[in-house]
């Protein structure tokens, strides 16, 4: 049961990536902060007129007492928010806070319960990538406004905090948050800001799964994003994609100096899983044991949990940083 369970949140975490991938290269490729805050959110005085973070404008009537959450990094932003008491139904793979654990489920990131979310009575749902027309119209009909955020990288997790906070009116929550997120980025810099300027980036690998193929984190992805804020160079960057195969030919050339992999990795219990593979003792990181299984939830969940991804993936690349 417990690698049935594995496998399915891996396989949903794959998916989200691959699929976000897709959407990351349909979106504006750069959106700061400062920009987004005041597009069409200035104000929480109901009725509102809101633009959610897929270009969707929406009237809030009132200020939602009643919420939904579609995705685990929705739900980690509304507990942020000091919303928990508003949350009345989440999904199966939402578990953090684990308060969260005991809330009504509606199905998971990719399937939706219809019946037993209409049951439950939201003003508000909020999704993470687009809801089949039918469902949405539904939603619709039964006067439930359904809000989209879907963001990519750091700046746009803070940006969808802000935008989560106007929305539900808790905005010194949302600016709360946002200014913890920035003070940890900024002490984590500051770290990488240290390394000797003539020291070269360490070279990294970041392996998604292995099965049938090596799949990784290329140019463009947030796990991208992570190796280059956490001071080393991510020998995928020339992937096909954000998320794509890679050659074991290309993956020995480039021989990483750290092997960095996730606890979703399917058929894979430890560290020594990667070396026993076949040609991998051709590689240094394997060679000096320079292999880092970081946690998958963490690095999966555009919240603002994606600081403490940004430790995660610093301590591993640069350990002496944090000793």
């Amino acid at each position: 049961m417990r690698s049935m369970t594995r496998y399915r949140t891996f396989l949903l975490w794959t998916i989200f990536l691959l699929v976000f991938a897709l959407a990351a290269g349909c979106a504006t490729k750069k959106e700061s902060l400062k920009n987004e805050e005041g597009k069409g959110t200035k104000s929480s005085t109901y009725p509102l007129e809101f633009t959610d973070g897929a270009g969707n404008v929406v009237v809030i009537a009132k200020k939602p007492e009643r919420i939904i959450s579609l995705a685990p990094s929705h739900t980690e932003i509304l507990y942020g928010l000091g919303l928990g008491d508003k949350i009345v139904g989440v999904t199966q793979y939402c578990d953090y806070p684990k308060e969260a654990l005991d809330k009504p489920k509606v199905g998971d990131s990719f399937t939706v319960n219809v019946e037993r979310l209409l049951e439950l009575q939201p003003d508000m749902v909020i999704q993470y990538w687009g809801m089949d027309d039918s469902l949405k119209k539904q939603l619709e009909e039964a006067g439930i406004v359904l809000l989209t955020f879907a963001p990519q990288s750091i700046e746009q997790v803070k940006n969808a905090i802000m935008q989560i906070g106007v929305a539900t009116d808790a905005e010194e929550g949302a600016r709360r948050l946002v200014d913890g997120m920035e003070q940890k980025e900024k002490e984590i810099a500051e770290k990488i800001d240290g390394l000797p300027k003539d020291q070269p980036k360490p070279k990294v690998f970041y392996e998604i799964e292995y099965s049938s193929a090596l799949w990784t984190a290329g140019k463009g992805s947030f796990i991208d994003e992570l190796i280059r804020l956490s001071g080393g160079e991510n020998i995928a960057s020339d992937a096909a994609g954000a998320y794509a195969q890679y050659s074991m030919e290309a993956l020995i050339e480039k021989d990483p100096e750290i092997y960095i992999t996730n606890t979703f990795n399917m058929n894979l219990a430890g560290a020594m899983d990667i070396q026993k593979r076949p040609g991998f003792q051709n590689i240094t990181a394997v060679r000096n044991n320079r292999i880092e299984i970081l946690d998958g939830n963490i690095l999966s969940r555009p919240s603002q949990r994606v600081v403490e991804a940004l430790e995660l993936m610093a301590k591993a690349i640069h350990p002496e940083l944090f000793q």
